[in-house]
């Protein structure tokens, strides 16, 4: 991804990985193959059964649903209300800059010591970029990215692997992490807490768990985005998610409570902003504003598609039309709008041990 921050009309996406459809993904490399081929020496109706079901589910995987002109996963459809295709794609990456700028650099915040890390986590791992990056930074872990969709490229660091799998259902993962990660999953789940709660078990004690998330809706501090069709937008939004039994975008305020209650301890909170447009006065800032603008304007379909089809009873023609009001007021440079950005982190305590771990303030992840 290049460094330079997208200009006012600009579409900075560019592909930071190879994100193609693999015909089979690292992990299950030759598993489909093993499967039929140790169904193909039997003619009996149990073996005629398990390669069917085998088919289904590796089609379900693979394929994709076609809807308001977007492309969707098909496993557990409807699970996640963003695409999958690659447009999509794209903009994942460009937002994959974007927290990189926010965090200086750094994947994560959590304490993690390099020595005792050597199984990671990363639910929700989309494109896989973050994944990537970890398992590039770190080649003593074996990481592994989970998702609902098969968009992850083919060639990825020897110490890393992809499952496709629900992280709302139970988890059954063979090993125990010493770290999960998730980013920008704040749309995702109809209950976070639970999700927080099989994070807690599938951690070895002393492990951490950290949330990178986005809170809606957008605001400004000044009241210069009262009354726009930018805020109306993701009032709407959030009505709609509410319909659809997913809370869209307004749980990290509660994460460090919901943390807590499953048991994590050390739990620390920073939230830091995503100025929309370069009005900030802080260079920095600016170039922060810019890239949150553009990855807005990118994701404005793609967030509300099918949120506002499925859950708001509008058409695709009466989405588009709004979001024309919408791009204008992200583009004035009257309205100085912003969206907090949370990052949480806990700590599974020690067996028989709830006392505090060394300071985790300093963070390691750069």
């Amino acid at each position: 991804m290049a460094s330079d921050p997208p200009s006012g009309e600009i579409d900075p996406s560019e592909q930071l990985s190879d994100t193609s459809h693999p015909s089979q993904l690292q992990h299950s490399s030759g598993e489909t193959t093993r499967n039929q081929d140790l169904l193909s020496d039997t003619d009996s109706a149990l073996g005629a059964s398990l390669l069917e079901s085998t088919t289904s589910v590796t089609d379900s995987i693979y394929s994709s649903i076609e809807e308001n002109g977007r492309q969707y996963h098909s496993f557990r459809n409807g699970q996640y209300v963003l695409p999958n295709d690659e447009q999509e794609q794209e903009r994942l990456d460009l937002q994959n800059h974007l927290f990189s700028l926010t965090l200086e650099g750094k994947l994560y915040l959590a304490p993690l010591d390099p020595k005792t890390l050597h199984n990671v986590l990363d639910i929700g791992t989309g494109t896989g970029i973050w994944a990537i990056d970890f398992a590039d930074m770190h080649p003593q872990a074996k990481i592994t990215g989970t998702d609902l969709s098969a968009v992850q490229p083919k060639y990825v660091p020897s110490n890393l692997q992809f499952e496709i799998c629900d992280a709302e259902e139970d988890w059954n993962f063979s090993t125990k992490f010493d770290y999960i990660h998730g980013r920008m999953l704040t749309v995702c789940f109809k209950d976070v807490k639970e999700v927080f709660r099989n994070a807690f078990k599938a951690l070895r004690p002393g492990g951490w768990l950290e949330m990178q998330d986005a809170n809606a809706p957008a605001r400004s501090d000044d009241g210069s985005s009262d009354g726009t069709a930018w805020v109306a937008w993701w009032d709407n939004l959030i009505a709609a998610g509410k319909k659809l039994g997913r809370p869209f975008g307004t749980e990290p305020p509660n994460y460090v409570r919901y943390m807590e209650e499953v048991g994590f301890v050390d739990v620390h909170v920073e939230v830091r902003r995503w100025p929309f447009g370069p009005w900030m006065q802080d260079k920095r800032m600016k170039d922060i504003g810019l890239w949150a603008r553009a990855n807005a304007i990118d994701a404005l379909q793609a967030t509300a598609m099918a949120v506002l089809t499925r859950g708001g009873g509008r058409t695709r023609q009466e989405v588009e039309a709004e979001l024309v009001a919408v791009r204008k007021d992200l583009m004035s440079r009257d309205i100085h709008s912003y969206m907090p950005i949370y990052f949480v982190w806990g700590r599974k305590p020690e067996e028989n041990s709830t006392r505090s771990s060394p300071e985790a303030g300093s963070p390691t992840g750069s």
